[in-house]
């Protein structure tokens, strides 16, 4: 009788656990729409200049959250470095040209300058939030895990996000002019 009746609670723990993980990817991008305006992100770039997504304003940009510590995000960003080069001087629907915010969740900046030296990715728009994964903006943006990639429009609309580097190229290919 006590197997039994372990063996409910067991089942009864594996399904709720794997409906809070389902429900927790859900929420992954929960709150952020596409369609909707997407929150300002101002912070320090690579040379400590202030650099705010709504200066960019204007132009196509993928908001890329990553870390130097975060493999797969090491892998997206020499993905991300070929897409751009295919569409950095590309026309949009409402947008001038491509580029990548590229917003670090490292702690450590030294960290972060390796990565971004090491990775070749001085192209980007290049800007670290060093209070990492719990920062305000992460939390603006509902980010829990990364890598995790939003498209903006020319006005800063969402019009992707929960995409991987590798699809991103097919999903400008439909705005491109």
């Amino acid at each position: 009788m006590s197997k039994i009746v372990f063996s409910i609670i067991f089942l009864l723990a594996v399904c709720l656990n794997a409906k809070a993980q389902n429900t927790a990817s859900q929420q992954h991008y929960g709150h952020l729409k596409v369609g909707e305006n997407s929150p300002n992100i101002v912070l320090k770039d690579i040379n400590a200049n202030e650099t705010s997504l709504s200066y960019l304003k204007g132009r196509y940009i993928l908001v890329q959250f990553w870390a130097s510590w975060c493999k797969p995000c090491r892998v997206e960003n020499h993905i991300i470095k070929n897409t751009y080069s295919q569409f950095k001087d590309k026309k949009f629907m409402n947008g001038d040209e491509f580029l990548v915010l590229s917003v670090s969740l490292d702690e450590d900046p030294a960290n972060w300058r390796r990565a971004v030296h090491e990775d070749n990715i001085y192209e980007f728009v290049n800007v670290i939030d060093s209070q990492g994964v719990d920062s305000d903006i992460a939390k603006r943006y509902n980010v829990s895990s990364i890598p995790a990639n939003f498209l903006l429009d020319g006005n800063g609309r969402i019009i992707a996000k929960n995409f991987r580097a590798n699809e991103l190229d097919e999903i400008l290919k439909t705005f491109a002019n």
